[in-house]
């Protein structure tokens, strides 16, 4: 212990409710007197199982009177905190998260603390069942833990032995609730904290921990008394309610809310909404977009896929009018799925949908590589990787996207120029046409406006041929935070699953068109197909196949271009796939897609009175060309890994993982 320190023991558990509630009082208290503190957080164990849970009220279940609890605290205290989890996926114990905790403990306690507070988000801000293994993972991952380490000590007992040296240890001091303080100075005398009730708030409580620390300390405790600053303490906790600001920093409602509107003006403070609470967090993210700082007003946007809805979403956040123009009403918000990498995930942060991506996407924690008769050639884990079904991801977007920004039914006929060569109106084929201050072409790989713009770069085809489904079955015996591909050195084909979560997944079989050409894609041809290709596979895939509906299917041929000499033409600028048309084998067409709008709205955000609109966007391309050129090599690459399979093949990662967004 240091000179003139005092140790707290803080009794605590990942799933307790009141904790959370008490989170920004224990961050004041370091943040007050850290410098003579020596916290030591200790899970108390409150869930070992749901049999050694008592029954609350006699007359509800306890799963939901703990909804109804939390959902009625949350209003209260101003902070999320979803019941729903106890409806749709109670956790069985709170032991797990606690393990988890112990495990990560033991590499640095300072990452412990962190992680705990990763757990108590994915459990009251993202629905997420902490007591399942896959999420513990995902949050050690996130952390940068030694993951083989971290599942070692996690499983071999050690961890667990802490939690029941910690327990026995508040058996000793005799405590029944949680959060409790207890504080020890160097001569042993001990304070013991009140605990939170209705008679005690958390303001009385956190006075109560002063009067010990000052009763415990020889002399003048030394508090920081000097408001500490917001922005800073966003920078250290992650993320805060103003209600969670004003307990920490000592100022006023008023004065934190100006001081967040500034900055998020500014771009350097991201907000989330979380139900009818919002959370601030520092914008660590590679792009800074100012609000209310654009030289234009309206823009249209041709393309309703997932760039398009993102640079909807964005702009109308920075106080522009947006229009989607959009093919066909059906095809919308439908579709597949897809990987969401880490460029993906930071340009879905800066807009405030990180939490979202969290609560609706599946963590990928591992990928592994199998031979037809299932075993190993490869095996790596992921970190920031989710899989959507395009329908969920799309909706992640509904706060911001409404009907009215949306008109269906809008093909591309021709890009008007005007006597200078100047964009002046998209015309579409119904004979109606759109003029804009600014024009953003995502209409996909196809892009009618590129083919224009960019005559003289066509894409071509491969023979790399992928058919897609969507299937749901519940008790399949795979791992949920996994993407298993079958390389089938053989046949010359690839075959991989992805799980979406609550029995869903997203399988698709590679191959080569022109060594294993199609006589037709009818429903019945692609079944018997399929079913011929994975009859030697393991059970799971047969299953999957065998479940499947093959009117859904889809066949996808894989097209590549080179890099064009630019990115736009005047005020139109194009982006996602009708700027670079990108491999399937890659992953990178949705995360790229998001990547380029990002950089875009900042980039235009950050435009200054002498820039023009060609400044912008050759600073764009510049700061494009040189990912997306590996993008395409390494797509290349593994065309050719794909295409040149043999029996005894080996296989790395499937993704290009991208390069750090430059803007």
């Amino acid at each position: 212990m240091k000179p003139s320190s005092i140790k707290v023991l803080y009794f605590t558990d990942p799933v307790c409710s009141t904790c959370w509630l008490t989170e920004p009082y224990i961050e004041k208290l370091l943040l007050e007197y850290g410098p003579m503190l020596e916290m030591d957080c200790k899970m108390g164990g409150l869930m070992p199982s749901w049999k050694h849970f008592k029954r609350i009220d006699p007359n509800l279940s306890n799963e939901v009177y703990l909804s109804r609890l939390w959902n009625q605290q949350s209003l209260e205290y101003g902070v999320v905190m979803d019941g729903n989890i106890w409806l749709q996926d109670p956790i069985n114990s709170s032991y797990p998260a606690s393990i988890a905790y112990y495990a990560a403990k033991r590499q640095d306690r300072t990452l412990g603390f962190a992680m705990l507070r990763t757990l108590r988000e994915m459990l009251f801000l993202q629905n997420k069942n902490i007591g399942e293994e896959r999420h513990l993972i995902t949050a050690a991952i996130q952390h940068k833990l030694d993951l083989p380490q971290f599942l070692d000590d996690y499983s071999n007992g050690v961890a667990l032995a802490d939690l029941k040296h910690d327990i026995s240890e508040r058996n000793k001091w005799k405590i029944e609730y949680f959060p409790t303080l207890v504080f020890v100075n160097q001569d042993g005398h001990v304070g013991i904290g009140k605990i939170p009730t209705l008679e005690v708030g958390f303001d009385e409580l956190y006075a109560d921990w002063e009067q010990i620390i000052n009763t415990l300390s020889p002399g003048m405790p030394e508090k920081k008394t000097v408001h500490s600053d917001v922005l800073a303490i966003l920078k250290t906790y992650q993320k805060n309610t103003v209600r969670e600001l004003e307990i920490i920093s000592g100022y006023p409602w008023p004065t934190i809310e100006s001081v967040l509107s500034k900055a998020y003006e500014a771009g350097t403070v991201i907000c989330e909404k979380h139900q009818q609470v919002d959370y601030w967090l520092s914008n660590s993210t590679p792009y800074q977009i100012q609000k209310n700082n654009f030289s234009v007003a309206r823009a249209a946007i041709i393309g309703g896929g997932v760039c398009g809805t993102y640079l909807a979403s964005a702009l109308k956040q920075c106080g522009l009018i947006p229009t989607i123009y959009e093919r066909k009403k059906a095809q919308y918000a439908k579709g597949l799925g897809f990987l969401l990498l880490e460029n993906g995930v930071e340009a879905m942060k800066v807009l405030g949908y990180n939490n979202k991506v969290l609560t609706v996407g599946n963590s990928i924690n591992f990928f592994k590589s199998v031979r037809p008769d299932g075993s190993l050639i490869y095996s790596k884990p992921l970190e920031n990787c989710f899989a959507f079904t395009r329908e969920a991801f799309m909706g992640i977007f509904t706060d911001k996207i409404g009907a009215e920004d949306v008109v269906f039914e809008k093909n591309v006929s021709t890009v008007v120029l005007d006597e200078v060569n100047k964009v002046h109106a998209i015309t579409f084929e119904d004979g109606s046409e759109a003029i804009s201050d600014i024009y953003f072409a995502v209409d996909g790989i196809a892009s009618n406006i590129r083919t224009q713009l960019f005559k003289h770069h066509p894409y071509e085809k491969t023979n790399e041929h992928e058919l897609v489904c969507f299937v749901e079955i519940q008790g399949l015996d795979v791992r949920q935070d996994e993407f298993v591909k079958v390389v089938d050195g053989e046949q010359g084909k690839y075959m991989g699953l992805i799980p979406l979560g609550k029995g869903k997944y997203i399988w698709f079989l590679q191959f080569n068109g022109h060594k294993h050409p199609l006589p037709d894609t009818q429903p019945a041809t692609i079944a018997r197909f399929v079913s011929e290709t994975v009859a030697m596979y393991p059970a799971v895939f047969q299953r999957i196949v065998a479940a499947s509906d093959f009117n859904d299917a889809f066949l996808w041929k894989s097209h590549r271009m080179d890099l064009l000499p630019s990115f736009h033409h005047d005020n139109m600028v194009l982006a996602g796939d009708a700027a670079h048309p990108l491999l399937a084998l890659t992953s990178q067409g949705a995360n790229s897609a998001l990547e380029d709008a990002a950089i875009l709205v900042s980039l235009l955000s950050q435009q200054t009175p002498e820039q023009t609109l060609e400044d912008v966007f050759t600073q764009y391309y510049n700061s494009r060309k040189e990912t997306i050129q590996y993008y395409i090599e390494e797509g290349d690459v593994l065309l050719q890994e794909f295409l040149n399979t043999a029996p005894k093949c080996t296989i790395r990662l499937p993704l290009a993982i991208a390069k750090k967004a430059i803007a």
